[in-house]
């Protein structure tokens, strides 16, 4: 049995987990690209930056620009050949992390 707390502060016990319901923000407040690169190095900046997470910045990195293509020496184009040499990478100490990534390009 679990007990989940509700938004208005009661507590709802759930029996199993096919009746837990995710709970959804009633209001969305928009972050930056930059809230959401310090939230990503913050949860999984040690992890090495593989293929799809170089596909991901670049699907981020088009909304923010408007631009159809990755932009060279930018931040996906830096993301895809990070991952493309830990592809490649013997061992896992050599790999290049998604908050190297991030912070070579911010700082």
């Amino acid at each position: 049995m679990t007990y989940v707390k509700q938004p208005s502060g009661e507590e709802t016990i759930i029996k199993n987990q096919k009746e837990a319901k995710p709970q959804v923000a009633k209001e969305k407040t928009p972050i930056t690209i930059g809230q959401a690169l310090q939230a990503t190095v913050l949860t999984a900046g040690q992890k090495a930056i593989d293929r799809s997470d170089a596909a991901a910045i670049q699907a981020a990195e088009v909304r923010a620009t408007g631009r159809s293509n990755v932009m060279p020496g930018g931040l996906a184009a830096t993301a895809q050949s990070a991952a493309e040499i830990n592809a490649r990478a013997a061992k896992d100490e050599e790999k290049i992390t998604i908050a190297h990534v991030l912070s070579v390009m911010c700082c």
